[in-house]
């Protein structure tokens, strides 16, 4: 439904009200904007070319300002009358965009249009880090869609070669997704970092069972009091097992987030949210996490983030793996100005500054069993949590709902209830379960 023609300012676009259906104003000259239901507003070119009426969408307001969508109506114009048809004009550009972009103009738009929306922060710099590492130097400058499956297993070989089978695993799922994003931009047509597992044997998934049992459970905990590392580092690495979250989601924990008893992981720090607002119209949803006496203990009484990096900001996940592995923890930890919880002197604790604590005095190869344990890692920690909820008949779907996994079909769509009280029941029971074998 189309409106009488109207002189446009930002003041009155702004105040344009959506109705039931889309409608049209026009400025003049075929050009003028479209309102729909949602309440976006688009710039439009509205003309005739060989006896047909011809539809040209300039852009969305105010991303595209008013004074830009003027500019590109009047060259839109000037094309008609040159006898060019504007619209067929626009995607022949489009078309040849599509056929010069770059490996390099991929990576940029996968991380800034996808990795970024879809992503946690941590996953979305993760990647651009790793496709900036490992791929931008080698196709930086070709074009994406001469990119082939030959060239892929070659990319990600000459990462195993230097002994990375890890990264080359990690590549293998970035380049595919990336791709994937770039087919549904029409950038490629194929992808060429599909299906190529079996060729390079090293990327294949490992899938870990590492599960801790009783004994373990109980040596582990006076262990790490026991060992080198910040005091940050320890007390993360023992509320993984306590609260049974993500080891990426105890250490970016933030006094804001806590209330009472109960912690509440904002969607945006959850790995299953962002994956769940491209899948269905729920929208991402918040996880509320019980804190039973034994938790609240650990996490203490520190404003800000509970586990601060010595750099600032939430601890990076490496941290805790190199308290498993192999290197020296964080230096002495302080508060910030904003006063961060489990602090370091410039924010978070790193989450790699658990795995530290742990592999310096686990992973060496000859003295892998300094806990007198085979090699384990901060997940296993969460892994053994589920396991053991199992062995003292916490029901499966309460024991799945305090680990947030994703429901399975059509239940993540319709079952919307939070489960707190079920929730508070189980991560009860395992905290009295920890108490009374820690004693």
């Amino acid at each position: 439904m189309a409106r009488q023609s109207t002189k446009f300012s930002d003041k009155f676009l702004r105040a344009l009200k959506p109705q039931e259906k889309p409608y049209d104003i026009r400025e003049g000259d075929g050009f003028g904007v479209r309102v729909f239901p949602s309440g976006a507003r688009s710039f439009f070119y509205m003309y005739h070319f060989d006896g047909k009426r011809r539809f040209l969408n300039l852009g969305k307001y105010p991303q595209l300002s008013l004074a830009d969508a003027r500019q590109k109506h009047r060259d839109a114009v000037s094309q008609h009358a040159k006898g060019i048809d504007p619209l067929a004009a626009t995607q022949e550009q489009k078309r040849e965009r599509r056929e010069a972009i770059t490996v390099a103009d991929l990576i940029d738009e996968y991380v800034k249009n996808w990795a970024k929306v879809y992503k946690v922060e941590r996953s979305a710099t993760e990647d651009e880090r790793a496709l900036s590492k490992d791929v931008l130097p080698y196709w930086g400058k070709r074009k994406a869609k001469d990119i082939k499956r030959t060239d892929a297993i070659a990319l990600l070989e000459r990462i195993v070669r230097r002994g990375s089978p890890g990264q080359a695993r990690n590549i293998l799922k970035v380049g595919r997704k990336m791709y994937e994003f770039a087919i549904e931009r029409k950038y490629v047509e194929a992808n060429p970092f599909s299906r190529i597992s079996k060729a390079v044997p090293a990327t294949m998934p490992r899938t870990r069972s590492r599960v801790l049992t009783e004994s373990e459970i109980k040596y582990i905990w006076s262990a790490i009091d026991k060992s080198a590392g910040s005091d940050e580092t320890k007390r993360a690495l023992k509320l993984i097992l306590v609260t049974a979250q993500r080891p990426g989601e105890v250490i970016g924990m933030h006094r804001r987030e806590i209330d009472g008893e109960w912690w509440t992981i904002p969607p945006e720090r959850i790995k299953t949210e962002k994956d769940r607002t491209r899948s269905n119209s729920v929208g991402p949803q918040p996880h509320r996490v019980y804190l039973s006496p034994l938790a609240l203990e650990l996490i203490g009484d520190k404003d800000g983030y509970i586990f601060e990096s010595p750099r600032g900001g939430a601890m990076d996940s490496k941290a805790l793996s190199h308290v498993v592995h192999a290197a020296p923890l964080v230096p002495e930890l302080v508060r910030d100005t904003e006063g961060h919880v489990f602090a370091g002197p410039c924010g978070p604790v790193a989450a790699k500054a658990l795995m530290q604590l742990l592999e310096k005095e686990i992973a060496y190869p000859d003295k892998e069993k300094y806990y007198g344990l085979t090699r384990w890692t901060p997940h296993d920690l969460r892994r053994t949590a589920r396991t053991r909820m199992s062995a003292i008949n916490i029901p499966t779907r309460h024991a799945e709902r305090v680990l947030n996994h994703t429901l399975p079909g059509i239940q993540k769509t319709y079952d919307l209830y939070r489960y707190d009280p079920q929730k508070k029941a189980a991560l009860t029971k395992w905290a009295a379960y920890l108490e009374e074998l820690l004693r």
